[in-house]
């Protein structure tokens, strides 16, 4: 029986879950890879996500293996006080 591999990354921006994108593969060599892409691309310091979920599996098990991304937005800074006289 022939296996349909897949990677696949599932977003949060603003609040709100986003369209996961999935992407099929015929081995999985190529599901792997895949992965490791969307995993590295989770790192990158221009993320405007609030988390990421990767994984890579096969249609007919299911998912193999998921690591998760959160991604804080940081607090904007505090204005200045002004000083009392």
């Amino acid at each position: 029986m022939a296996r349909h591999f897949y990677a696949m990354k599932r977003s949060i921006k603003n609040g709100a879950p986003q369209t996961p994108a999935n992407y099929p593969y015929d081995t999985k060599d190529e599901a792997l890879r895949q992965f490791h892409l969307l995993c590295a691309s989770a790192l990158a310091p221009t993320v405007d996500t609030d988390a990421d979920a990767i994984e890579w599996g096969t249609i007919e098990k299911g998912m193999e293996e998921r690591e998760y991304f959160n991604h804080p937005q940081p607090e904007p800074e505090p204005e200045p006080q002004p000083e009392a006289e």
